[in-house]
């Protein structure tokens, strides 16, 4: 899109193409172009290539005493600015990444959890990387875009084909917690074995610029694995 004073504009029309800062007005080649001697535009100081080219703001109320001539070693870039492109900019600003994660028993080799005491799950320190909220802005061509990422929701995905879906980062477990129930999310495994885990962070991203505005679903991973065996009593006596 093309944009100015905030206004979404024609990137083309019959006065040319739309050249953005510090110009801002529609441009075409001068037609025919002024001879070389006369002295204005062309020599200041005398240039040896390059072309004339025609500047109109005639879409300001009419304005025709807003155009003018340039002069240019090359044809002038034009202003349309790809929203889309400063979109995925500032999503690369903010830095969303998968969580750390925390577990018990921990995802660590040779750590085995038991059987029949509730695993809990969260997201180790939760950042605004991990979690949100975060937000940037991108400028170019006189459009500012901003984007604000806020996590939604945590899927932890067992090998086994459970899912279990959490609202929040989950609460760490810390000495003294027990063998309850996570408060907030957890999984109570039944079987001894090694499971593979993926937890898939679900973020809304919402986004605001050149009078437009949207929201983009965003999902970021991370893996583990994590053992459970059974623990055996042995009877003496």
């Amino acid at each position: 899109i093309c944009v100015y004073l905030d206004t979404q504009i024609p990137c083309k029309t019959d006065d040319g193409y739309w050249v953005g800062p510090p110009r801002q007005c529609y441009v075409k080649r001068s037609d025919p172009q002024p001879p070389k001697e006369d002295g204005d535009p062309w020599d200041d100081p005398p240039q040896k290539v390059g072309a004339i080219y025609d500047c109109s703001k005639r879409f300001l109320a009419g304005n025709n005493s807003l155009d003018y001539q340039f002069y240019s070693a090359a044809p002038p870039d034009g202003g349309g600015v790809d929203v889309a492109g400063l979109i995925a900019q500032a999503i690369t600003q903010i830095g969303v990444r998968g969580i750390e994660m925390g577990s018990t028993p921990p995802m660590i080799a040779g750590r085995v959890g038991i059987i029949g005491v509730p695993s809990w799950f969260w997201a180790k320190n939760p950042s605004a990387q991990t979690w949100g909220p975060a937000s940037a802005s991108v400028s170019a061509g006189g459009v500012t875009v901003t984007a604000r990422a806020t996590g939604k929701k945590i899927q932890w995905e067992i090998s086994n084909g459970e899912v279990v879906e959490c609202a929040n980062p989950g609460t760490p477990w810390i000495p003294g917690s027990g063998a309850v129930e996570s408060p907030t999310c957890g999984y109570p495994f039944t079987e001894d074995g090694n499971y593979g885990i993926q937890a898939v962070t679900f973020w809304d991203l919402q986004w605001a610029g050149a009078g437009m505005s949207g929201t983009i679903p965003l999902a970021v991973f991370s893996r583990g694995d994590l053992a459970m065996a059974e623990a055996q009593v042995i009877r003496v006596g």
